[in-house]
């Protein structure tokens, strides 16, 4: 059996996903955040990470279930350095806790956060890949997940000699 993909231009999935998440009280920034990161996973094909997916587990485990926090604020807990945070999210809507370690890495050109009572954030290698597009950092965050599949794919690199060189980071 063949399944049948629909094409949806980006601007009117992001919309419509921010009003999701608009309607079940995230802040204007939280549903864009949202939304921006579930189409940052549809474009590359991740089917598991998506729209769909981030919505329902709001829906079972987060606002709708008090798993997640619709504008709350994340905590920053001192630390002796400006590149590593620790945080608490207070349950802060994933993706956009995930988009604030990121601003973190771009001002100080790498950033090291630890972050408690957070939600769901989605596909984590996607904040790899947007971390990587900058222009002011190269930095790489990784949750205990994505660790395993980048040793996964760091084996096979190994086996076939990939270097770096070889490749150039899509425009």
């Amino acid at each position: 059996m063949s399944e049948i993909f629909y094409v949806v231009p980006e601007d009117q999935h992001n919309a419509l996903v921010a009003a999701v998440y608009r309607k079940r009280g995230y802040s204007a920034a939280e549903a864009t955040d949202g939304a921006r990161f579930c189409a940052e996973a549809t474009r590359h094909g991740i089917r598991t990470h998506n729209a769909l997916k981030a919505l329902h587990l709001d829906h079972r485990f987060g606002s709708a279930a008090g798993g997640c926090v619709p504008k709350t604020k994340i905590e920053k807990i001192k630390t002796r350095f400006k590149g590593a945070e620790v945080w608490n999210a207070n349950k802060k809507l994933g993706q956009a806790t995930g988009y604030a370690a990121i601003k973190l890495a771009d001002k100080y050109g790498v950033g090291m956060v630890s972050v408690d009572n957070a939600f769901h954030y989605l596909w984590g290698f996607g904040y790899v890949m947007d971390a990587a597009r900058s222009a002011k950092n190269s930095g790489l965050l990784f949750s205990d997940a994505e660790i395993h599949a980048f040793n996964d794919l760091a084996k096979e690199a190994r086996k076939a000699k990939w270097k770096v060189s070889d490749y150039k980071v899509a425009e």
